[in-house]
């Protein structure tokens, strides 16, 4: 005989805030039955985004973070931590630890997350960088495109594997090589003439490309 299935067996899924939010809007709009809003969300006139228990703080740590942000400077979560627990003496606020909690409730109020720095972009001095612009194009003025060089070095990890392969299972990885080599290009504004490469390496002649010597169009340069 078979067995009847249990329908209350049925596992629940919690939502996210996302999905919450987007069961409010529908129910406001009145696009799905009052039933369908009813048996996921209650009420949901009573939706509200959790606040913070310090506002006073939360401005304050607010302000500081995008002051730091502005100014390229590098914060991660100690740093906001103990910034926290300073401006909450200041505030006499007590019984406040900037635990982990906090931590993670503050940086999803503030759409805060971590990301990598990448380039040299944040060393330049923005607010001289119209001035600099301007004398560098009166300095280039008398010249042709043609005349007007640029170079610049780039680094190259000969050694360093592909991070995918094709498998029939996972594989595991082994650890990345760091060696390296530094390559200087060289080409006109013009775009119309390019210098060989240049092969910044430890030794002048590296062994490895001395069978190559002669099909290789760049010139090496060793600096110990």
């Amino acid at each position: 005989m078979r067995e009847n299935k249990n329908t209350n067996n049925k596992k629940k899924k919690s939502l996210t805030l996302a999905q919450k939010k987007e069961f409010c809007k529908k129910r406001r709009d009145q696009k799905l039955s009052g039933l369908s809003i009813d048996t996921t969300l209650p009420n949901a006139n009573n939706f509200r985004e959790k606040s913070s228990v310090y506002p006073q703080l939360e401005e304050v740590m607010s302000i500081w973070v995008d002051q730091q942000i502005s100014r390229n400077l590098t914060i991660n979560g100690s740093i906001i931590q103990q910034k926290a627990v300073e401006c909450a003496n200041l505030l006499d606020i007590t019984n406040f630890s900037a635990s982990a909690g906090w931590l993670s409730n503050f940086k999803q109020r503030n759409n805060l997350h971590i990301y990598k720095k990448k380039g040299e972009a944040g060393s330049v001095p923005i607010d001289e960088l119209p001035q600099i612009r301007a004398e560098l194009q009166e300095i280039l003025q008398v010249y042709e495109l043609k005349d007007i060089w640029n170079c610049d070095e780039t680094a190259l990890f000969w050694r360093l594997e592909p991070f995918k392969t094709i498998a029939h299972d996972p594989v595991l990885g082994k650890k990345c090589s760091k060696e390296r080599v530094s390559i200087l290009a060289t080409c006109n504004a013009s775009g119309d003439e390019r210098l060989p490469l240049v092969f910044i390496h430890k030794y002048e002649t590296p062994r490895a490309l001395l069978p190559f010597s002669e099909m290789l169009t760049l010139e090496c340069r060793s600096f110990l």
